[in-house]
């Protein structure tokens, strides 16, 4: 086998090759084709490693196991657009939305545990009461909800964990269930509205005003009361902290939650919305007692007397008005 010289590199001549024009020109072709084959092939395996370089990135940055839960998940309860947005109720529709809640929970309790008992084991009573507030403040609005529990089943044996802002704890979130609660963790949702309701108007940047929302949300159970409370501190490890405080006993099986929001104007017509909520509610719910309670200053019944009270008690006898 012979080398041809050309420039300063050689290449090797085969020993059938033919030292002609035409065999020169044909060997050179041949021999850049092969060069350039073996540049592209070797560069496939670069282009490969930097794909999946992208798809699949390195171990190190994925995680196995549960996610924690971030602190913008836990602010989603006490701010008033995230909880419009996971609640699809706007602020002036959370009243409504309160009770919407309660009487669902009240309503799947009775059905899992009460489902083939008479009528009179099956009672959900409604409490509707507005405090005034002087000096300009927003009045507060209660809405309580109360359900038999004539066997005394036990309740809210863990408040701690249905308090609990970094988890769910809810017995119908990820649950194939016919009940009527949307996302199953009111209760806590309900403590934070109030918060969030009541502290809407204080911008966080630029406010050294620490407003708390001091009204509770209250768990009767089982002849015994809870009271929760909840403090927000925005900037500390511990965002939302919740306290318990155990108030009077009670003789009744029956079980109660109520919740506390701030109320601004047109309290005369949420009152309303509110009462025509519950009568479309229970149409339909049969072998139930349902009964409503309003309790409201003296000075905003005169409307509601003028116009609704003699109508309603005409047709609804369970309906009572009490004035303060």
């Amino acid at each position: 086998m012979a080398k041809l010289q050309k420039g300063n590199s050689s290449i090797t001549e085969p020993s059938n090759f033919s030292c002609t024009r035409g065999g020169i020109r044909n060997y050179l072709g041949r021999h850049m084709k092969d060069e350039e084959s073996k540049r592209f092939t070797n560069s496939i395996p670069d282009k490969y490693n930097k794909i999946a370089k992208k798809v699949d990135p390195p171990s190190i940055r994925r995680r196995k196991g549960p996610v924690a839960t971030s602190t913008i998940k836990v602010m989603s309860y006490i701010t008033v657009k995230a909880i419009e947005s996971e609640t699809s109720y706007l602020l002036l529709q959370w009243p409504k939305f309160a009770l919407k809640e309660l009487l669902d929970n009240a309503w799947d309790f009775l059905n899992d545990y009460y489902p083939n008992n008479p009528k009179e084991d099956r009672k959900i009573g409604v409490t509707v009461k507005v405090d005034l507030k002087p000096n300009g403040e927003k009045s507060i609005l209660r809405i309580a909800v109360r359900n038999s529990n004539v066997d005394n089943i036990s309740v809210f044996e863990d408040l701690d964990s249905v308090f609990d802002y970094d988890r769910w704890y809810s017995t119908k979130r990820y649950q194939h269930r016919e009940t009527c609660g949307s996302l199953g963790d009111f209760l806590k949702r309900g403590l934070g509205m109030g918060y969030a309701s009541w502290t809407e108007d204080i911008n966080d940047d630029n406010s050294f005003t620490d407003k708390q929302w001091e009204e509770p949300l209250i768990v009767i159970h089982n002849g015994q009361e809870n009271r929760v409370y909840i403090t927000v501190n925005k900037g500390s490890n511990e965002p939302i902290k919740v306290e318990f405080e155990e108030g009077p006993s009670h003789s009744a099986t029956d079980t109660e939650v109520e919740v506390a929001l701030p109320i601004g104007r047109f309290i005369e017509d949420k009152v309303r919305k509110l009462e025509q909520y519950y009568k479309i509610y229970k149409i339909g719910k049969s072998r139930t007692d349902f009964s409503f309670n309003l309790i409201m200053p003296s000075s905003l019944t005169s409307s509601l007397q003028k116009d609704d009270v003699v109508l309603v008690e005409a047709i609804e006898s369970e309906v009572r008005y009490a004035e303060v």
